[in-house]
């Protein structure tokens, strides 16, 4: 059972409350993080051996990414998904520095990074 806060909600739904403004705030870092370099490590190293089959190079990947809160970022980067190929991009102080295939995290990161997409999908507005 949870503790009561002050405002009347539980300890727990603060806890909620507090992750979904981090997660908001992360998403917007990484929707509004511009990329002047793309690192050696990205280039050479972690793109061509994490996503092999990738038709893109990872500044195009980071283009057409999707923002998410990637709670395994570190160091202040920011993170977008690569749908076509599943893959996390990190960026930290507009440097793409490397990327994580998403079936490599544990079971609840990727299920996690899943939702903010697929919520984000259900509150698209389109022109219909």
């Amino acid at each position: 059972m949870s503790a009561a806060v002050s405002d009347g909600s539980s300890a727990g739904d603060r806890d909620d409350q507090e992750r979904g403004t981090v997660a908001e705030r992360e998403r917007q870092r990484a929707a509004t993080m511009p990329i002047g370099h793309v690192s050696r490590h990205i280039r050479e190293e972690s793109w061509p051996q994490r996503v092999p089959d990738a038709d893109v190079e990872p500044f195009e990947a980071w283009e057409a990414a999707e923002p998410v809160h990637y709670p395994s970022a570190a160091n202040g980067c920011v993170a977008r998904l690569y749908r076509p190929t599943s893959t996390i991009l990190l960026a930290r102080q507009g440097a793409l520095v490397t990327c994580v295939p998403l079936y490599e995290r544990e079971r609840w990161e990727r299920q996690y990074v899943r939702d903010q997409i697929d919520h984000n999908a259900e509150h698209e507005v389109t022109d219909e």
